[in-house]
């Protein structure tokens, strides 16, 4: 199943984004974002650290979701025709991306990353939606606290030779797969919708 970044870089982004912002402003920039939208899959999420069970909803849009609840950036990498995809040493899969860090661009976030796990650069990029993560809680449950956070997915076209095996690198290693494999990768996945759309389009 292919997943997007690590819990723990995304949960300790988000939770500066509470000490600095209020629950009730995220709720009514959330509720503008997603009025006549409906996602396109949804699924159940467990995290690790905190051990909470979260809804992943995702949603192929031009809309952004508030830059402040942001976590994570995510590309369906096109190259040659055939889709990158990392491998953890666990088996499981994600997509090309992570963390975005402070003052950085979601697309110097990818770059960052596709050269730095696939030595590979992006020629194009074409913004596909997003993820939205919610617990759904508002009561004193400590999952609570993370009532909402996105991650960005894009399109990209990539040049350049890929590192690929190079699990001992990162713990993780990119490989290159049909698109029909990537989208069985995915399952019934979050990630499946925006891996069918960039690839058939």
């Amino acid at each position: 199943m292919i997943v997007f970044c690590r819990t723990a870089d995304a949960l300790l982004i988000l939770a500066s984004v509470i000490m600095n912002l209020g629950i009730e402003t995220m709720d009514v920039e959330t509720k503008h974002l997603f009025a006549g939208l409906s996602p396109q899959t949804t699924a159940f999420v467990d995290w690790e650290q905190p051990n909470i069970r979260l809804t992943a909803s995702s949603y192929l849009t031009e809309r952004e979701p508030p830059r402040a609840l942001v976590t994570c950036a995510h590309g369906v990498v096109m190259h040659t025709g055939l889709v990158v995809i990392m491998r953890r040493a666990d088996g499981s899969h994600y997509l090309p991306g992570g963390p975005v860090n402070e003052g950085e661009s979601y697309r110097d976030a990818l770059a960052r990353e596709l050269y730095d796990k696939c030595a590979l650069a992006m020629l194009r990029t074409d913004y596909l939606g997003f993820v939205h993560f919610s617990s759904g809680g508002t009561g004193p449950d400590p999952a609570d606290a993370y009532p909402d956070m996105f991650h960005v997915v894009y399109g990209i076209a990539a040049t350049g030779s890929p590192r690929l095996g190079d699990i001992d690198r990162f713990e993780e290693e990119a490989r290159m797969v049909r698109p029909s494999q990537a989208a069985a990768l995915a399952g019934r996945a979050y990630a499946q919708p925006f891996i069918e759309y960039a690839t058939q389009s």
